[in-house]
């Protein structure tokens, strides 16, 4: 028999952190979507389920009435929360956040033209719903924005993070795309329709009444279909520029969690690796009432013998063997009834309880006790310390010329004595680190203090005591400044000097919420004070970021005690260019401040190695970016980088992988040896066909390797052909 392989020379680029696709999305947000994002590149996801936490068996849920602890998330529909007990349910809402648990919604919106539930699906006149009514310039237009009103004013019920609504998940008009059980459903809706009204949903929140705080998820009916098109995943889709996360069912005819289950999720996540986006479980259907559809105790033709290990030997065995486990984020069970009602987990007392609290105690599980606080940043790859001890490696004397420190002398004092500390003397100098830093469009650069000070005197006046700052090549400079007030209380305020010359203030704490009494000889808490830069698309997108906590009585550094953000457009050599992170002395004698020193420095977003070597082709902009193309060959940027190309160069095929067959077949492709440092991962894949554009890395296996030089070595992979007549393969490089 004829074996035919083919080579897929495309490299495929992935994102390993991401952002929303609201670029104006809240730094919570940001932060939510990263850390999901680092969750579903591990071997675990979170685990819930709708109502989860108000309905079921038991009236505090089912999950932690057998396992003690809450779920690791909790989805709520909309019109049920607003219409029914609604005060109720948004205090077990608060205390579910309060306990760590992700936060999302639902929304099977009811008729906007009748006001009846979503399976209504009449015109309100006789007839059947006509969905051009419902878009802009249609007579029913109005209704529909009246209901997304519903969600503006449960937005502004939710907890607040620095006055901003914590970021939550939108599975909007979900299961849309076969069947007429509602009024938004394929036999209504064309898929054009449907794009129209998630278009208008999100520019009505998001642009109209400013809800950054909304991570979307697309969820369409489960597959019957190979493909990810017609009853597949893409007939309906609004599109990647308006999805967050790819979301799918589970069946609830697919007890052993068959192909339909296994298919409709492969869908998803090869959608969602297109673009960066995250990945759920939207509704784990497939345990309904443990296989006993009518829970009539028999076991009919269309039912199957319920087992009894279902949870930890079928659906999560499932998802391992497959190797779908590192590719979702989370998984949301459906919602159990009260006694004699249907049920999608078990319950305390059900035979299966015992192998449900098997499954969540397993590392790939994770209920809220193991969920981390997912609305800040996780701290980059490349992020330093700076600890001023001998260990460390820093000596008594001066900081500068020590470890990449450049400025002015005689201002910062290295003491290494006890824990450390650098001492900030004289007024208005400045120190900045190393040769500097770049990077393209939503890199994030920060530079934070540890640090802490002693007030002399009252307070008389408004003066400066310190400032961070990020410097472009040609001075130009960004800084936040804290600063003692006449009141005694303090402040901080942004300043740009990059393009605009803008301003931002924060809000006066209170010098109470620092540890002071504003009176001499009192030592302030040990505080953290951050200046952080979000780079955009271009030069007008900048996000100037800063936050001040007391980590005294707030360690974690979860509730700042103020913090400021300022958009502004900065001048295209900023932009492009390197930017230098530095700290400096202000004037804290004129503000009455002795003794002001420092525990350490953080600094994030050090030169990378993508960015040198960007840097180095002289790749500025766009054109620096990894997904960019300069040389319009078929490598992307990234592809150059992690091959050992030249992006100016059209002509350096030779780095490509190859295929041949030494007795085996054998896959070889060249790898960076600072992979990892460089925030690179190498996969080589196979598929069947191209069609149903389902990849696996099943019976591939990384046999030997060899350096080329002191920059790359060479990966081979032996291949099993397993008697297929056609296989495909590809090599697919994710960078971050």
């Amino acid at each position: 028999m004829l074996i035919k392989l083919i080579l897929i020379a495309a490299i495929v680029a992935g994102i390993a952190k991401g952002n929303p696709v609201n670029p104006n999305a809240t730094f919570e947000a940001k932060a939510l979507f990263s850390n999901l994002m680092k969750i579903q590149q591990e071997d675990r996801l979170l685990f819930g389920q709708y109502d989860g936490t108000y309905e079921g068996r038991a009236s505090t849920g089912d999950i932690y009435d057998m396992t003690g602890v809450k779920p690791g998330m909790n989805e709520w529909h909309v019109p049920y929360l607003y219409n029914f007990q609604y005060e109720s349910k948004m205090a077990r809402l608060h205390e579910d956040y309060n306990s760590g648990m992700l936060i999302g919604f639902f929304w099977r919106m009811y008729n906007p033209i009748t006001g009846g539930e979503s399976h209504d699906t009449s015109d309100g006149a006789g007839g059947t719903i006509n969905i051009d009514t419902l878009l802009p310039g249609g007579i029913y237009y109005t209704n529909y924005l009246a209901q997304l009103d519903i969600f503006v004013e449960i937005c502004d019920e939710l907890p607040k993070i620095n006055g901003e609504p914590i970021p939550v998940f939108l599975r909007f008009l979900p299961e849309m795309s076969m069947g007429s059980s509602r009024w938004y459903k394929s036999a209504y809706c064309t898929p054009d329709q449907y794009r129209q009204l998630w278009q208008t949903a999100h520019d009505y929140l998001v642009l109209s009444n400013g809800l950054n705080n909304i991570l979307w998820q697309f969820n369409p009916n489960n597959t019957f279909d190979t493909t990810t098109n017609r009853y597949g995943y893409k007939e309906y889709y609004p599109g990647h520029d308006l999805v967050d996360i790819c979301g799918r069912n589970t069946p609830d005819d697919e007890y052993l969690m068959g192909p339909n289950a296994m298919d409709s999720m492969r869908h998803a996540i090869s959608v969602a690796a297109e673009a960066g986006k995250l990945v759920a479980i939207s509704q784990q259907n497939s345990y309904h009432n443990n296989a006993d559809l009518n829970m009539n105790g028999i076991v009919d033709p269309d039912e199957f013998t319920p087992l009894s290990n279902w949870w930890t030997e079928v659906w999560l065995d499932r998802l391992i063997e497959d190797d779908l486990l590192n590719k979702i984020a989370f998984s949301c069970a459906w919602k159990s009834g009260g006694t004699g009602e249907d049920y999608f987990i078990p319950y305390k007392g059900h035979e299966h309880e015992s192998n449900f609290e098997a499954m969540c105690a397993m590392p790939e599980i994770m209920l809220a006790t193991d969920v981390p606080y997912l609305y800040s940043p996780t701290p980059l790859s490349n992020e330093i310390v700076f600890e001023f001890i001998e260990s460390e490696g820093f000596t008594n004397g001066e900081l500068v010329g020590q470890q990449g420190w450049i400025g002015d002398s005689d201002a910062f004092i290295i003491d290494t004595n006890n824990l450390g500390r650098l001492d900030l003397t004289n007024s208005w100098s400045t120190v900045t680190y190393g040769p500097g830093t770049s990077g393209g469009s939503g890199t994030e650069f920060k530079i934070g203090i540890k640090f802490n000070f002693q007030e002399n005197k009252v307070a008389d006046n408004n003066k400066q005591i310190l400032q961070l700052l990020f410097f472009g090549e040609d001075s130009d400079n960004i800084n936040v400044n804290f600063k003692r007030q006449e009141s005694g209380n303090y402040i901080m305020a942004i300043n740009e000097y990059s393009g605009e010359s803008s301003t931002k203030k924060g809000m006066s704490v209170a010098y109470s919420d620092i540890g002071t009494t504003n009176g001499p000889a009192e030592e302030s808490a040990e505080l953290f004070f951050d200046l952080e830069l979000t780079k955009g698309v271009s030069e007008s997108n900048w996000i100037a970021r800063s936050k001040l906590f007391n980590l005294d009585v707030d360690p974690g550094k979860l509730y700042p005690l103020d913090s400021v953000e300022l958009v502004f457009t900065s001048t295209i050599n900023f932009y492009d260019g390197l930017l230098k992170p530095g700290l400096r002395v202000a004037a804290p004698a004129n503000a009455k401040v002795i003794n002001l020193s420092v525990d350490s420095i953080q600094i994030d977003a050090l030169p990378n190695p993508f960015a040198i070597w960007a840097h180095g082709y002289n790749l500025q902009g766009v054109l620096g970016e990894m997904t960019a193309n300069p040389d319009n060959d078929q490598l992307d940027n990234l592809a150059e980088f992690a091959l050992g190309g030249n992006p100016t160069n059209s002509g350096d095929e030779a780095i490509l992988p190859i295929l041949k067959r030494d007795g085996d077949w054998n896959f070889v492709y060249r790898r960076r040896l600072d992979a990892v440092n460089s925030g690179l991962e190498y996969s080589v894949e196979t598929s069947t066909n191209l069609v149903s554009n389902i990849w696996t890395t099943n019976g591939i296996i990384e046999t030997t390797t060899g350096n080329i030089n002191d920059e790359f070595e060479s990966v081979t992979n032996t291949l099993s052909i397993d008697g297929l007549s056609e296989q495909f393969f590809r090599l697919r490089i994710t960078g971050e």
